[in-house]
């Protein structure tokens, strides 16, 4: 893997589609290994990803995953 210090955009991206159905789910449960007592790299994205929700209300300034359910679970060694 080549390392360089420029910026790339990112042509495809998943996560609008991802966020509605998180949203459209009943629940929502992340799961990660965990290595070296640090849950997964992928985790993390997905956990920076589901903080924009901190600042997204609905018509009545609720938060938008106002009444969701989620759980967590880390598995490691």
């Amino acid at each position: 893997m080549k390392h360089d210090l420029f910026i790339k955009k990112i042509e495809v991206d998943d996560w609008p589609q991802l966020r509605q159905r998180i949203l459209d789910a009943d629940i929502f449960i992340l799961g990660s290994p965990v290595w070296l007592g640090h849950h997964s790299s992928v985790c993390q994205r997905v956990l920076e990803r589901l903080d924009a929700f901190l600042d997204e209300t609905d018509d009545q300034g609720r938060l938008v995953s106002y009444g969701c359910v989620a759980g967590v679970v880390a598995v490691g060694e």
